[in-house]
């Protein structure tokens, strides 16, 4: 139920509530208990409305409110990621004399949890660019690990079978196709990184954006219609008022 209902649904009771004064004036006794049953009735139903829509709006302001909690845990955990890739991975990455990476990498599978465990929070963020930027970033770091725990694998593969290399036989080939998977895993690693290079530094600036401005205020909203809808019954009263005097 969107904001702004308020208004509308006053005039329509204040119309009929005036037609009917008008059809049916409150002449007796009876006719005033009629009226103050009739508009109890109409009150009561109101108030169920109005609670109804109290309940939503506090459930969507706490849905707001863990949508952002998951951007700034989002942004927080590929912050960190970043920067020990930065320091911890980069440089072997940029060692051009190195045809291999053979250095220890510390980033896994369990890396980057938060947008792995929480799928549908993604599709929550009402800023679209924001969206896309977390879904690239994400599926690029973990191709990028993917890539990382493959190097690894060879690695462990190769390691065995390198003091054979340099004699004849099956050994020889074995290890030469693993320096050449070691040498085009490289290759991939370098090109995740470039295209990380690129896209974190402009996720994070996005994410701080949105981050920093402040949460709608629902109710304050609701209050101006609430205000609008008290004149009105205060002007209905008036009218009739003067109308009896």
């Amino acid at each position: 139920m969107k904001d702004g209902w308020q208004l509308p649904l006053a005039t329509l009771v204040m119309v009929i509530l005036f037609a009917a004064f008008n059809a049916k004036p409150m002449a007796t006794a009876a006719d005033i208990a009629a009226w103050v049953q009739g508009v109890g009735s109409l009150a009561a139903v109101g108030s169920a409305i109005w609670i109804y829509w109290r309940q939503l709006q506090d459930k969507n302001a706490d849905q707001k409110a863990e949508i952002r909690a998951f951007v700034q845990a989002m942004r927080t955990e590929v912050d960190t990621f970043w920067k020990i890739h930065c320091r911890d991975v980069q440089p072997q990455l940029k060692d051009f004399r190195k045809s291999r990476f053979d250095g220890h990498a510390p980033l896994y599978a369990d890396q980057l949890m938060i947008y792995r465990t929480t799928p549908t929070a993604i599709g929550k963020i009402d800023d679209p660019e924001l969206r896309d930027l977390a879904v690239k970033v994400h599926a690029i770091a973990y191709a990028m690990i993917g890539r990382f725990m493959l190097n690894a694998s060879i690695l462990r593969d190769l390691r065995p079978l390198e003091p054979f290399y340099h004699q004849n036989g099956k050994e020889f080939m074995v290890v030469d196709e693993l320096y050449k998977a070691l040498s085009e895993t490289r290759k991939q690693l370098k090109d995740h990184d470039r295209e990380l290079s690129e896209i974190v530094p402009t996720f994070l600036a996005r994410a701080n954006a949105w981050l920093e401005k402040p949460p709608e205020r629902n109710h304050n909203k609701a209050g101006g219609s609430w205000k609008r809808i008290a004149r009105l019954y205060r002007l209905f009263n008036s009218k009739h008022c003067k109308r009896h005097k």
